[in-house]
């Protein structure tokens, strides 16, 4: 466990890294800053998600998360990320190491992203977050001008077809 004093004002991206044992949280309570909702830890305000107990089977990320920092879940032992629909932003490092990660979940309304056939694109098509499909061939759907940073990472396939439409290859 840790315990995340009341001087605390600032965690940075892959603060608790591949921390796997880790099982609790302790915020003091007079920490103005953080909180630890449901296996992660958030700040105060509830609008960015800092880390994620890398043992959850589901990460349910709540309605008002606008932020997830890189490598909050770099580990990550979850097989689904259910997002939220307030979350307006993702660059790929969000899901970065979680090799079981199988099923990203969003609402049918989610305005800034969309699932096609399990894979999570941005609403307009032009960027691909996050590829989960199985199988020898990945298929990156033609429109994507823009491959996120691991969006591809963990697949064992032995073909990868890239549109013509691609652009960029990215880290941000």
């Amino acid at each position: 466990r840790i315990e995340l004093p009341a001087s605390v004002e600032k965690i940075g991206s892959g603060a608790f890294g591949r921390t796997r044992n880790l099982k609790e949280i302790i915020i003091d309570k007079e920490n103005e800053n953080f909180k630890f909702v449901n296996g992660l830890l958030m700040s105060k305000d509830g609008t960015t998600v800092c880390f994620g107990l890398l043992s959850l089977a589901i990460i349910d990320i709540p309605e008002g998360v606008t932020k997830i920092l890189e490598d909050g879940f770099s580990g990550a032992t979850a097989t689904t990320v259910k997002l939220p629909n307030s979350i307006q932003y993702l660059n790929g490092y969000e899901f970065a190491g979680m090799s079981n990660l199988k099923n990203i979940e969003l609402k049918e309304d989610n305005q800034y992203f969309k699932l096609d056939n399990g894979n999570l694109y941005t609403k307009d098509g032009e960027k691909l977050i996050k590829y989960l499909k199985e199988g020898d061939t990945i298929t990156v759907l033609d429109g994507v001008k823009n491959l996120m940073a691991y969006s591809i990472s963990g697949r064992t396939a032995k073909e990868i077809k890239l549109p013509s439409s691609l652009e960029t290859m990215s880290w941000a």
